[in-house]
This record gives structure tokens, sequence and C-alpha cells, in this order.
């Protein structure tokens, strides 16, 4: 029989031949032949040698010619069987050297295998809370339940499949792998694939403690989803959630999910639409559905009294529009009203955080006639910085503009002017101008009182403006004579010296000398024109008796003698005279 290489080999060099010796080997192909020299001797002719398998099954051992006596055949026998001993060895120990190699890289494999268990574990620890609870052992298994778990991350391209799962309970966190076995259904108890686990989804799970596999995936049938909710309250600083009149409490393992990515909840407005899930009321996971970018709107000044409406619903007043207005992505469609403007419509763009730009400018402006007069036939009209025809009908959209006339040597006048109706008429006074000049009015003596134009004006030395031409000036002071002057005032400074006279009882203080009116060589020969004669009364033919010494007016009135015709007065009233005056005697009139 076919034993191990070594006994295969010892059992062919014996020296005790076997007759019952099979020399079919290798498998069934049959072995070499060889010749014997008689009957009694049974052993080969020859030492039979190890060579390579040849083709056509020719036998490996070559037969060579029988010893001619034993002692040659027993020398032969015996140094075959050392060389057979010596190879069994080295066949041995090579043996031995290849099971130790595969026994060590064994003894690796198995340690990196545990290793990466043991550091998966000191991470990702297994949940053991107070809904974790063991179940019997089935088929070596080691199970336990967990009641309320959040699923936080899938893997769904892995071998594994692995999720990792919060415990709702204490906010631990584990990784457990899926596999085919496990069982996955909804709430209703209907059974689901892997691919349909979502992150955010509050499951009740079972699984082995040792391979962290799962058995079971159940949806927890006491979370709520609230979906497509606007309007949410959140306040960072108390960490909590309002909708309506409930209130949750979120944390920094609640999960925030924009298109399946993360997305910080700092950033959600009011107007944006969410989905939550909630358990033990805490908010777990917020999913935005729709997320809001911004309408800034161009030229909102031009409009008097325009409202903004978002669809059919939000209406916004123009005035009350400042920068961006956050607005849920999609498209939007926007109608602007206003007083000086038609309907306006267009329909915008909104992007996630990105701004979209609304122009009033080519909202079409509501107009209106204007017509402008004024005190003036002819003067310059100016609307709106752009000069108009004074005699026509001006065309202007709804609002507030500026209206400006002007006409040399009077004052420009500007006024706003709002047009709200289809037709205004506006009348504006215009005034001329009117030059000045500064008059400063001295005196001797000083303090005299001055009035101008009968007006009182101060006491001098006096400094006052004037329109320019003649004016009437008054000076007055006790115990002088009143002076009253005519001058003209002209454009820039003018001055005037006032002198008074002290009043006096001298009868011939006032009297002007002849020197006043006509001079000869003689600088003393003046001539004085005496004071007129009274008239004569038409009715009467009475005369008034004057005295010389008088200012003109009548002291007396008597009835003349008849037939006189001249005034002579009597000698005691003629006024001394002295020798270098001289009265001449006014002619009659």
């Amino acid at each position: 029989m076919a034993g191990s290489l070594g006994e295969r080999y010892n059992r062919i060099t014996k020296s005790e031949p076997d007759d019952n010796y099979d020399l079919t080997d290798r498998g069934g192909r049959p072995g070499p032949s060889y010749d014997y020299d008689d009957e009694d001797d049974q052993r080969p002719k020859g030492i039979v040698k190890r060579n390579r398998t040849l083709p056509n099954n020719k036998p490996p051992y070559k037969t060579s010619q029988a010893p001619k006596n034993r002692a040659q055949n027993t020398r032969a026998g015996s140094n075959s069987q050392a060389s057979g001993k010596k190879k069994s060895k080295f066949a041995f120990f090579y043996i031995v050297l290849l099971l130790a190699a595969v026994a060590v890289c064994m003894v690796i494999v198995m340690m990196a295998i545990e290793a990466r268990r043991n550091n998966t574990r000191s991470i990702m620890t297994p949940l053991v809370s107070p809904q974790a609870t063991p179940m019997a052992v089935a088929d070596g298994r080691d199970i336990q339940r967990l009641i309320g778990g959040v699923i936080a991350a899938i893997d769904y391209y892995s071998e594994l499949r692995e999720i990792i799962v919060i415990d709702s309970s204490t906010g631990r966190t584990s990784r457990y792998n899926t596999l085919e076995s496990t069982e996955i259904k909804d709430r209703f108890g209907t059974v689901r694939s892997f691919a349909e686990l979502t992150v955010g989804q509050v499951v009740d799970i079972s699984f082995d403690t040792r391979t962290m596999n799962l058995a079971t995936i159940m949806e927890n049938t006491s979370a709520r989803e609230l979906r497509n909710r606007t309007n949410v309250a959140i306040n960072l600083e108390d960490s909590t959630l309002t909708i309506g009149n409930d209130t949750y409490t979120f944390s920094s393992q609640t999960i925030v999910l924009y298109n399946e990515e993360p997305y910080p909840i700092v950033q959600i407005d009011p107007i944006d639409s969410i989905s939550l899930t909630v358990h033990n009321n805490k908010v777990w996971c917020v999913r935005l559905e729709a997320s809001h970018g911004f309408l800034r709107v161009d030229n909102i000044d031009e409009i008097v009294g325009g409202t903004l409406a978002i669809g059919r619903s939000r209406i916004l007043d123009l005035s009350e529009l400042q920068g961006r207005l956050p607005l849920i992505e999609g498209t939007h469609r926007i109608i602007v009203e206003g007083e000086n403007i038609e309907i306006f419509e267009f329909d915008v763009v909104i992007r996630h955080n990105e701004t979209s730009t609304g122009d009033l400018n080519n909202a079409v402006l509501r107009s209106a006639t204007l017509r402008v007069t004024t005190n003036e036939i002819e003067f310059n009209l100016i609307v709106g910085g752009v000069e108009q025809p004074f005699d026509q009908l001006v065309q202007l959209p709804f609002g507030e503009h500026t209206v400006r006339v002007e006409k040399n040597g009077f004052i420009p006048v500007e006024q706003l002017v709002t047009i709200s109706q289809n037709h205004t008429d506006i009348h504006i006074n215009m005034e001329a101008i009117v030059l000045k000049g500064h008059l400063t009015i001295y005196s001797n003596p000083a303090n005299v009182e001055v009035f101008i134009g009968g007006v009182f004006a101060g006491y001098t030395p006096l400094t006052t403006e004037l329109d320019l031409g003649m004016h009437s000036i008054t000076g007055v002071r006790a115990g002088y004579q009143t002076q009253i002057l005519e001058i003209r005032v002209d454009e820039g400074e003018n001055s005037i010296m006032m002198m008074l006279n002290q009043e006096t009882t001298d009868p011939f203080a006032n009297l002007p000398s002849i020197s006043d009116s006509i001079q000869g060589d003689n600088p003393n020969n003046n001539v004085v024109n005496p004071p007129p004669p009274p008239p004569n009364d038409a009715n009467d033919g009475g005369t008034f008796t004057q005295d010389p010494l008088d200012t003109g007016n009548p002291s007396n009135y008597e009835d003349p003698p008849e037939h006189q015709e001249t005034y002579d007065p009597p000698e005691e009233d003629m006024p001394f005279i002295e020798e270098d005056t001289l009265f001449l005697p006014n002619p009659l009139p």
C-alpha cells in the first residue's frame, strides 16, 4: 500500500522482499518492471533511484545489470537505504518550516482583526441604556434591543452597510452593521429595504453585542413627523424651537439637513419651510425643505404711496422696504402699485442664499398737465431742472416736482408741486429786486433824533440801509431848530452832515443878510429881500398887516383907508437897519 513519501521509499529498498508488494504507484499508474536472476533471488538487479516522472508512462527507474554475487547486492542496498534517510530528513524540515510560516501569518491576521474590532468598540461603544433590553441567546448570539435610536449617518455603499445610531435617552452613539438577513420594517409593519432608511429617522433596533450586527430595524411608533412648517421661531440662547403654541428643545446632536447635506441651524429663516422629527419633546432632525434667497427692489423712491405684493397674500409698504427682502426659494409673482404708476408686475426666481433684483424703473408712470402763471407776463419756467415754455401746459408724471420761475430784475422763486390729479394750476408772485444803499448821518450837535420818511430811525450818528432814490431826512433836538433835508441815496456808501441851529429870541437872528442873495464889490454890501407884502383879499379888498421881521405869517388884519393902495408901515414899527444893510422891497405880485 502507498504511504508517506519516506515509507514508500524505505519499503522499496528493503532487503527482505515482499511478495505482495504492488509496484503500481503514483495514483494508479503502473510502476517499473525489474528482471530477476533466478527464482530464489527476488531482489531487483540494481539500485532503484528517484527520477522525474517521464512522459508516456515511462518508468522513472533505470534497470542495471544484476550483480554477479550476493555481496555486491548487499552493499548496493545499504548505500541506497542511507541515501533515502538523508533525503527524508530534509523533506521533514521543509514541511515544518512551511507550517510555521503559515501559523505566523494566521496569528498576524487575527491580531489585526482583533485590533480593528477593539478600536471600533473603543470609539462606538455598544448602547446599554434603560431602553436597551437583553434578549435570549439564539444561535450563539447575545442579542439586545434599543428603543428610540436616531439614525445619524448611513453608509449605503460599504459592504457592511454601516449605520450610526444615537440613543435618544443617553445621547451616546454606536456603529452597527446591516446584514442581508436584517429585518427592516416601518411603523405599520411593512417590510422596507436598506435603501429606504433615512438620516434622522427614529427607530427601535435589536443587535448582537459581540459583532454589532443588526437583527431588526423597526421604525419607532412614538416619534412624530411635522412636515413643511413655516414661521418657526428659533431661540439659540434657550435652544428652543417654537411652532405656534408648541415649544420643543434641540441640542448639538440635533441633525440639520438641506439637500441631505449638513446646514447651520442659525441660517434658518422664519419664512423657510422645514420638516421636524420629534421624540420625547425633543427635536432630533430638522430637514430644510425649501430655503430662502433675497429680493432687492431698485428705484422705489420714485413711487408715490407704493405697495408690493408677493403673489396674492403678502403685501408690503415700499416705504418700509429697506435693503434685501428674504423670500422662500422658487418663482414668485411680484405686483407693485402706486399713486403715480400703472400696475407693474414681474416674475422673479429666488435661489438659495442668492439675491435677485427687481427694477421699478421700467414701471409706466401716470402723467398729468401743469400750468404755471405769475404776476409778470413773461418769465423763465424750469420744472425738474428742465426749461419749459412758460405759455404752454407741461406734461408731468404723478409725484412731486420742483418748479422755478426766473426773470431779470426779479427775485427767483422756487416751489415744490405735487401732481396727483389730471390737471394742476399754480400761481407764483414775483418780486422786483430793490437795490439798496447805505446812508450814514452825522449831526452837530450829536444825539439828534432822525426821522426817515416820517418814521423814526434812531439817533445820530446813525448808519442805515435804504432803497436807492430820494429820501426825506428830518433832524430834531430840543433847543435846536428842526432841519429837513432831501437827499438821494445811491448804491454803495452815502453820508450827510446835519447842522442844527439853536433857537433864539433875537428878532434879527434869523434874518438873512443881503450878502446871502446879492454880492457887490464890497463883501459887506449885501442885499436882503424883505418879506413879501400881505396879499389882497379879493372878497373885501382888505389887506394883511405883516411884521417886516416876520417869516410871512400875517399878524393882524386891517381895513385899509380909502384910496390907500400901498402899505406904509409906521415909523415906530420900522426895524433898526445897520448902515451897511439895504432892504429892497419885493415887487408886488
